[in-house]
């Protein structure tokens, strides 16, 4: 992602990601994710995050990155399956 955007720095409009199957394992993943999604709120007018992990989601909330007027659309984040609250 951050190579992407070196190459296109002039990119806007809608981006979506569909993250069905991306696995944020550890703090590690879900911080370098969470400066990724940072990149592209600044570099496009609507960024949505479909199917995100819920670490994904509960930190971007965490955050206050969804704000009322963000740029920034979670839909339908996965609720993982098997883990304590």
């Amino acid at each position: 992602i951050f190579e992407a955007f070196e190459a296109h720095p002039g990119l806007s409009g809608l981006v979506e990601l569909m993250m069905e199957e991306a696995e944020l394992t550890d703090g590690l993943s879900v911080t370098r994710m969470v400066d990724a999604v940072r990149l592209l709120v600044d570099r496009f007018d609507q960024v949505r995050l479909i199917r995100s992990p819920q670490m994904l989601a509960h930190s971007i909330y965490r955050l206050g990155m969804l704000t009322e007027g963000s740029r920034l659309e979670l839909v339908e984040p996965r609720e993982e399956e098997g883990e304590a609250s």
